[in-house]
């Protein structure tokens, strides 16, 4: 995260991660899983500079600038494949991603 420079990239490729097949299989812990691997990438690009607010009664601060967020994954789990279309057809314009920092609880 580049918070001056107003950008920041969050990206994990080929991870293994098991196919749990349905979300009962999934929260049960049980079943039958089958191998699987994800990657995807996420970029934000803050639209304007960072503004710094402080919620006293949560006890929450937050110095963030609204932002674009742009996402693209794939996935691979047996036979079957998935693939989204490339980040540059991906936006978040208008659905209030945040690029920026914040602190909360005791680290309030």
């Amino acid at each position: 995260m580049d918070l001056v420079g107003g950008t920041a990239t969050y990206s994990l490729r080929n991870e293994r991660m098991p196919d749990f097949h349905d979300f009962g299989n999934a929260v049960n812990g049980g079943g039958t899983t089958t191998p699987g691997v994800v990657s995807f990438k996420v970029t934000w690009e803050a639209q304007s500079s960072p503004t710094a607010v402080a919620f006293p009664s949560r006890p929450l601060w937050r110095n963030a600038a609204p932002a674009i967020a742009r996402m693209e994954w794939s996935g691979r789990s047996g036979e079957y494949e998935f693939q989204s279309r490339p980040i540059g057809t991906s936006s978040s314009e208008g659905q209030g991603a945040l690029l920026g920092e914040e602190r909360n609880g005791t680290m309030y």
